[in-house]
């Protein structure tokens, strides 16, 4: 390991992007093949760990949310409810 990629590895820990962090050699290598200038190089990083942040953000949302176990129409067991409607659309007035 250089000197630098040290010292990037560890700005890019104080500053919490862990993303940038795991992939700024494998998008470098890329952007090097393509021929792409350090701001395409940046663009793709920056876009990558905003993508995961808001991936990360919305499980957060959903788990703090607390919504009940995910349940699908085809398990809801019909005999226990037998005027429920089979199919169309919840609360269409037929």
């Amino acid at each position: 390991m250089t000197k630098s990629t040290v010292l990037l590895e560890h700005h890019l820990k104080a500053l919490k992007l862990p993303t940038i962090l795991s992939d700024n050699e494998k998008i470098a290598q890329r952007c090097a093949a393509d021929n792409a200038d350090h701001l395409a190089l940046l663009l793709q990083l920056v876009e990558l760990e905003l993508i995961e942040r808001e991936r990360k953000a919305a499980e957060r949302r959903l788990k703090a949310a607390r919504f009940p176990a995910t349940k699908l129409l085809d398990e809801f067991d019909f005999t226990a409810r037998p005027h429920a409607p089979r199919g169309g659309r919840c609360g269409s007035s037929g």
